[in-house]
């Protein structure tokens, strides 16, 4: 129905985004800056945080007898992992040049109100149904492939943006430290063997 849009460096903003608009025949609300669109706690932190809960413990050697559902069988370690990462992002918000709730918390977002009812929201989206654990068939069983996008994308780039404005702004940032470093350690010792 509408689009938002950040503009930066730009003398006439509104004549921009009406021009935009005009051409697209699209509503366009400007937004206060990029943050509002270029920073997220979906991808980012929702995979990194399920993720980490599956295979924080993982090292060669261990494989697994089956694939688990990535969605489906979300449990309420996830759901945590994936709320303390949201409220380090939400602290770093605070800092920015953004809209207060620009970016709906977790629990907004998911229409919910604790660990469980995420979990359980986060389990029972049709959408979500069916998708696997990025996983691939080895000798004996399945290992994490950390060639999959969900380690590829959001961490090197999805979380590591997050990561290192919180770093910048010096926000106590425990959980998003901990998975992020897991994950970036998982990638690279793949990539070295």
């Amino acid at each position: 129905e509408s689009l938002e849009l950040a503009i930066e460096r730009c003398d006439r903003p509104e004549s921009l985004r009406e021009t935009l608009s005009d051409m697209l025949r699209t509503p366009i609300h400007l937004l206060n800056s990029h943050y509002e669109v270029s920073l997220s706690n979906s991808n980012p932190l929702l995979h990194p945080s399920r993720l980490y809960s599956l295979w924080k413990n993982w090292h060669e050697g261990i494989v697994y007898d089956r694939i688990p559902l990535f969605y489906e069988e979300w449990t309420e370690e996830a759901a945590q992992l994936y709320i303390l990462m949201d409220n380090e992002l939400q602290a770093l918000l605070d800092t920015l040049p953004v809209r207060k709730g620009s970016i709906a918390t977790v629990l907004d977002y998911y229409e919910s109100t604790d660990v469980l009812s995420l979990a359980h929201k986060l389990r029972s989206i049709e959408a979500f149904k069916g998708i696997l654990a990025p996983m691939k068939e080895v000798m004996g069983g399945y290992v994490p492939d950390f060639h999959s996008r969900y380690f590829t994308e959001d961490f090197p780039y999805g979380l590591a943006i997050v990561h290192r404005l919180i770093h910048e702004k010096g926000i106590p940032s425990p959980t998003i430290d901990t998975i992020y470093d897991w994950g970036m350690e998982m990638i690279a010792t793949i990539e070295s063997s």
